[in-house]
């Protein structure tokens, strides 16, 4: 099934084209939050390479806590490591908070509880922010470090995200020491134009709103979740003559026996959610003329089915790759390891896995898969 990865191959080249970001059709709007004191977040992490969405509310009773854990960990022994489950305690001090989950059912570690600590380092994006998380097969354990702040947690390097710790102190939503965040007007971000203001357009003219669109993509969260329909579709309404069109029928036809999907993450330099250059558009590598030394990265994460010979018979694939700008123009991604693509980035990491045809588990990984080595 080479050949169906390669086909996807393009995907990450589309989020490379201006032209080729399409609003879509949104299909959802953002919430408010509450004011009692309460860790959120979307981070991604380094050695494994890990994500994690969270929203940890501290409600002054660990019965009463609330929030909700979604976690990815790409480089788990068995697979992709992907579940949700439901926060059982939190609790939230200053800029720092612990909260405690339990791992669901579907794997061999399910069962453990995993207590989570977090620390909001005060201005947007991942620096100062600090992550770590330890776990134990005993509840009571989990819930006295969770309570009482004191697991002794193993640290992992956030590469990209931001996670924010709201601590109130009575004195209104999100008072005290560490309250949302109040940009001078001396800060860029706080001169870019978000998606959530209804004032970014994409290359069409067509306004990107929050949340997933008809596509698949979400460009606030950095995010892509596609099947046949969605990836074809969007590959047809690249104009003729473009790179990356396919003839909706053409695309589907290729797929019809071999469903799949795509999920692609990126990081702010690959792909902004703002626009601070103000040219109307999402920005790409801000900062720097080309990608070259930007840090932006990208993951494409494949699974699929095909039939085998006999009708019914089916064979599942999966196929997950690293993708990073390289670090200098003179950069050789062979001599480091990885393979060179599109002429900027290199492939720095890929492991494909198909029993059907014989592949099995890692291709290559350079002599630096983690993405921090990039970072400029």
């Amino acid at each position: 099934m080479k050949k169906k990865i390669a086909a996807l191959a393009a995907a990450g080249a589309i989020l490379l084209s201006a032209a080729t970001v399409f609003a879509g059709k949104p299909t959802n709007t953002p919430n408010n939050g509450n004011s009692h004191p309460k860790a959120t977040g979307q981070i991604w992490m380094d050695n494994p390479e890990q994500q994690m969405d969270f929203n940890a509310h501290d409600m002054g009773d660990s019965e009463e806590d609330k929030g909700e854990v979604e976690y990815w960990n790409y480089e788990y022994s068995g697979g992709t490591l992907h579940y949700k489950t439901d926060v059982l305690c939190a609790n939230v001090e200053g800029d720092e908070a612990y909260f405690m989950f339990q791992i669901p059912d579907g794997w061999p570690i399910s069962g453990l509880y995993v207590v989570s600590w977090v620390k909001d380092g005060g201005t947007p994006g991942t620096n100062g922010d600090e992550y770590g998380h330890t776990a134990t097969s005993n509840k009571e354990t989990a819930y006295g470090w969770c309570e009482e702040g004191s697991a002794s947690v193993t640290t992992y390097d956030i590469v990209d995200g931001n996670l924010v710790v709201h601590y109130s102190d009575g004195e209104g939503e999100n008072g005290g020491s560490n309250g949302p965040v109040v940009l001078s007007s001396s800060n860029k971000d706080n001169m870019c134009t978000t998606i959530p203001s209804g004032n970014i357009e994409d290359s069409q003219g067509n306004t990107i709103y929050p949340g997933f669109n008809s596509y698949g993509y979400n460009y606030q969260a950095h995010l892509t979740n596609q099947g046949i329909e969605e990836y074809c579709q969007q590959r047809n309404d690249i104009p003729e003559g473009k790179p990356g069109h396919w003839d909706y029928g053409d695309c589907i036809a290729y797929f019809e026996k071999a469903p799949f999907e795509l999920v692609m993450k990126w990081n702010d330099a690959w792909l902004s959610n703002k626009d601070c250059d103000e040219d109307g558009l999402l920005d790409r590598h801000y900062g720097y003329e080309t990608y070259i030394g930007s840090g932006a990265w990208l993951t494409n994460h494949q699974r699929g089915e095909y039939e085998n010979g006999a009708p019914g018979n089916m064979c599942h694939w999966t196929y997950f790759v690293k993708i990073v700008a390289k670090p200098t123009e003179d950069y050789n991604c062979e001599d480091n390891g990885g393979q060179e693509i599109w002429g900027s980035f290199c492939i720095i990491e890929s492991v494909y896995n198909d029993i059907c045809a014989d592949y099995a588990g890692l291709e290559f990984k350079s002599q630096h898969p983690g993405f921090g080595y990039y970072k400029p």
